[in-house]
């Protein structure tokens, strides 16, 4: 990891030490406290042992291909093949917090952010998405800010190359994790509208055909898997904690699960996000803006329940610091 280069020399250290110290957290527990890590080894632990002809399930299970979950398992498979499952996930999620964070910077500086602020990176990742165990999600997070970074380089000098690597992208992150893939979709074609109304029509239809591409891909996968996993129901939809109380439950997800009682994490959370206000930093970046206010009203929007999918919209806050940054 490269550490800011208008940081200091004592600086740089203390920053690129507290990424290590960060990503050594991993390693100190003797089990990894996240809720649903365990079912998402353990289907990994089914996969590799079906390819080895090793399961005692084999007559009553299938290998699904067709997953927007593939990705991050088919990191966690040959790790497994190496070592134990507890070593396999560790390392991913290593891996997954370096990526997190470099992704973090590469955006911060294709928007010109304050490098002051880098330090916020290191925050959210083991919020409320980390201690619920949300793995596929924490391990897609950094490829979705790599689609967005693509994203607002293609809104800022479109070319039929950028379109191809941009589509690229997206069916990766499509097979990492739908629920990401389709935010990204959203948040990075608020990027590119906001590039484009000095442009004509053609121009236009030229720059969104990523996009188009990307949303008819995403009708194509959901025919093609609606038999697998047979038709979601919606009758679990609760939108769950009140708009006007939002906030308050985002400031607790960046740094933890619910609100056990304690003010201590929300405040802290609430003085991390006016770091930049401490540091005399201006909001002047109009596309960053854009950004957050595409953030902003996913948190505001989405439900915590639907589509047999639970805790929507609290894991959205893993993006909340970042992009206060890059503004």
């Amino acid at each position: 990891m490269t550490p800011p280069k208008s940081f200091d020399q004592n600086a740089a250290k203390l920053y690129s030490g507290s990424i290590l110290i960060a990503a050594s957290l991993m390693w100190l527990a003797p089990r990894l406290p996240m809720i649903d890590l365990p079912q998402h080894a353990a289907q990994v632990a089914l996969w590799r042992d079906l390819l080895m002809g090793q399961s005692p399930w084999a007559e009553l299970v299938r290998i699904n291909l067709l997953t927007p979950y593939l990705i991050g398992y088919g990191l966690l498979l040959p790790f497994s093949l190496l070592f134990s499952m507890d070593v396999a996930t560790r390392i991913v999620l290593t891996l997954a917090f370096l990526a997190f964070v470099a992704a973090c910077q590469a955006l911060a500086r294709e928007f010109g952010a304050d490098r002051r602020l880098y330090w916020l990176f290191l925050l959210p990742f083991f919020g409320f998405a980390w201690k619920f165990g949300f793995f596929t999600f924490l391990v897609a997070s950094p490829l979705a800010l790599l689609f967005l970074l693509l994203a607002l380089r293609h809104a800022r000098q479109p070319s039929n190359r950028r379109s191809i690597i941009l589509v690229l992208a997206g069916i990766v992150l499509l097979f990492s994790h739908g629920l990401l893939f389709l935010a990204a979709l959203f948040l990075g074609g608020l990027m590119m509208l906001e590039q484009i109304f000095a442009h004509s029509p053609r121009q236009i239809v030229a720059r969104f055909a990523p996009y188009l591409a990307l949303a008819a891909l995403t009708l194509v996968f959901r025919l093609l898997t609606q038999d697998l996993d047979g038709a979601m129901r919606i009758d679990g939809y609760n939108y769950g904690v009140p708009l006007l109380e939002r906030p308050a439950s985002w400031l607790i997800s960046i740094g933890d699960m619910d609100n056990t009682g304690s003010h201590l994490l929300p405040l802290a959370s609430l003085l991390a996000l006016c770091a930049p206000l401490l540091f005399g930093s201006r909001c002047d970046n109009r596309t960053a803006l854009v950004l957050l206010g595409g953030l902003v009203f996913l948190l505001c929007a989405l439900p915590m329940t639907a589509l047999q999918t639970g805790r929507l919209y609290e894991r959205f806050a893993l993006f909340l610091p970042p992009c206060i940054v890059f503004i």
